[in-house]
């Protein structure tokens, strides 16, 4: 094989990282339809763990009173028994964000496995004899290699927004998609007047 065949394929690989052998993303939505492969791991990057289910509303919301100590508590005597380093966690009603470090891959499978399992377990009140019925994640659990300081970055940016969102009143949020829709309608307005103001001074016979 020739070297610009070889170059060809690196820079094919290197844009698509969800197929090729230096991919980055596996599971979510992205895993749907897609043949059985290892999830990516750079024991020397961090890793963005998403976990969302469509079930998670009422008295299964993931923070709700009941779930979400127990959650977080898990997540993190699970970090401790495998050895994870956590960067960042944020909790949201029908999903979490983790960013975290994993030593092997053995480390990270068993850290996803027994998380998935116990949030799961808690949250349906699932045991044997008594399961839940279906599956309480919508997919498998979404990740992705953390690519440089500034990939970082920007997820610990979106997670402090999805916390500021988070804690915002019902009535608060309201208020504030009101204030954006009327800020969004006097923008539109001014763009229309603009415009009737340029056709105005073209259509003006010079004097």
């Amino acid at each position: 094989m020739g070297r610009s065949m070889r170059a060809k394929q690196a820079d094919f690989f290197e844009k698509d990282r969800e197929v090729g052998p230096r991919r980055s993303v596996h599971g979510g939505a992205t895993g749907i339809g897609r043949r059985k492969v290892a999830r990516p791991l750079d024991v020397r990057k961090p890793v963005h763990v998403v976990l969302k289910s469509s079930h998670a509303v009422g008295k299964m919301s993931l923070l709700s009173i009941a779930n979400k100590l127990v959650i977080e508590k898990i997540v993190r005597e699970r970090a401790e028994k495998y050895a994870v380093v956590v960067q960042g966690f944020e909790l949201m009603r029908n999903h979490l964000h983790l960013i975290a470090r994993f030593k092997s891959r053995l480390l990270f499978q068993q850290f996803l496995k027994t998380v998935t399992g116990l949030i799961a377990r808690h949250v349906t009140g699932a045991r044997k004899g008594k399961p839940f019925g279906k599956r309480f994640f919508d997919e498998l659990a979404f990740t992705r290699v953390v690519q440089g300081f500034k990939d970082l970055r920007g997820l610990i940016d979106y997670f402090k927004k999805n916390q500021i969102e988070r804690d915002i009143h019902p009535l608060a949020r309201v208020a504030i998609e009101k204030q954006e829709a009327a800020a969004r309608k006097a923008k539109a307005w001014l763009r229309r007047r603009s415009k009737k103001l340029s056709a105005v001074t073209v259509k003006t016979p010079p004097q």
